[in-house]
């Protein structure tokens, strides 16, 4: 798993390097079941490694902030909101800009905290 952009650099590298070493079963000249079962075990170790760097930016790098034009980066970050003139705080997942501190949600990170947020609400509710 990636999970910096050292790692994320690095992997980028060794696919590139990965793919050059990866031969076509075609191009080998009588080819046998250990090269066939290498070249899979390759393969399939390739994928993975495409996998990992597609998943880190998909969740690490979404887009720019539209305010600022700072990279928003992925990331749960604990916020104070207030119900009924009661403060709370959360563990808000979500995009967030480091630069002027603004964060963005999807329906995935309001869906993560939703069943906390009613629990806070009932509980003030019934105060």
């Amino acid at each position: 798993m990636i999970e910096n952009d050292d790692q994320w650099k690095i992997t980028k590298e060794h696919i590139e390097k990965f793919k050059e070493c990866i031969v076509d079963v075609d191009e080998i000249p009588s080819p046998n079941a250990i090269d066939r079962g290498m070249l899979f075990a390759l393969n399939a170790q390739l994928d993975d490694l495409n996998k990992q760097v597609q998943e880190y930016e998909k969740t690490r790098f979404l887009h720019t902030c539209p305010l600022c034009d700072s990279m928003l980066i992925r990331a749960t970050r604990t916020i104070k909101r207030k119900y009924k003139n009661v403060e709370y705080t959360i563990d808000q997942p979500g995009e967030w800009c480091d630069e002027c501190g603004e964060g963005f949600f999807h329906g995935e990170d309001f869906k993560a905290t939703r069943e906390k947020l009613d629990k806070i609400k009932r509980e003030i509710d019934e105060r």
